[in-house]
């Protein structure tokens, strides 16, 4: 603009002494020395990870294909999320997902360090307790290695969003068998909403019939859409689709 002036000096203490006069000046609106600001370069396509299950389509051992379904030149083979083009602007951190589910394992090696920390509770004994109901509850265990695993540690496989943080929420018992009432659904969608930015429900009513929510499930999904996350809104994501095998539609 007309009125931005850059001026050099010789030397440090010329700089400050020249400033000084400039901030007694009634001419002057703003001084302020010119800076060098902390940047770095982003890629446009990140790396592939050092997970033995993140694979190429070409390799035999091909198990996310969802992440990654090209050859070894790059090119598509088929639909894939295309992870590696979001990974260089964000991998989730700074944010938690939470799985309204059957309990996570808190110890495994591809998730203990996305877990540390996070709002676990379990909705059945109301304790801070986000471990599997039973020996054999492995379903959020698997959704949370889907949204998060560890990437680069040489172990196992990839996540969506490696970066993000899990909450392990426990619904339903070592039996598979929703042990929440309404009212407790209800809290469980409201809970810790202004940490939590989005929640994983896995679930839904076993049955091709159209099935409406409670009035306290209402409540629960409206107050942490409008209010949470201190008015931006928590993302909530149903599942769909598991009845295709019945020709449910999942619409």
């Amino acid at each position: 603009t007309p009125h931005t002036f850059i001026l050099q000096a010789p030397d440090a203490w010329r700089a400050v002494t020249e400033a000084a006069a400039l901030a007694e000046d009634d001419r002057v609106i703003v001084c302020r020395p010119v800076v060098q600001r902390p940047l770095k370069l982003f890629g446009s396509y990140a790396r592939k990870p050092n997970d033995p299950l993140f694979a190429s389509s070409a390799d035999a051992t091909l198990r996310q294909p969802y992440l990654e379904n090209r050859d070894t030149n790059g090119a598509p083979l088929g639909v894939d999320l295309n992870v590696r083009a979001a990974w260089p602007v964000s991998r989730g951190e700074g944010i938690t997902i939470a799985l309204g589910d059957d309990g996570v394992e808190l110890t495994h090696p591809d998730l203990a360090s996305q877990v540390q920390g996070a709002p676990h509770f379990n909705f059945i004994t109301l304790e801070t307790n986000g471990l599997p109901a039973g020996p054999l509850s492995n379903h959020a265990t698997a959704v949370a290695g889907l949204a998060a695993a560890a990437a680069d540690n040489k172990i196992g496989m990839a996540g969506v969003a490696p970066g993000a943080r899990i909450a392990s929420w426990v619904l339903f018992s070592a039996t598979d068998r929703l042990e929440v009432s309404d009212e407790g659904l209800m809290d469980m969608f409201q809970y810790r909403s202004n940490v939590v930015s989005v929640q994983n429900q896995s679930w839904g009513k076993d049955g091709p019939e159209q099935f409406r929510l409670s009035t306290l499930e209402d409540i629960g999904i409206s107050n942490a859409v409008t209010f949470g996350r201190s008015g931006r809104g928590v993302i909530i994501v149903r599942a769909g689709g598991n009845g295709r095998m019945r020709v449910f539609n999942a619409n």
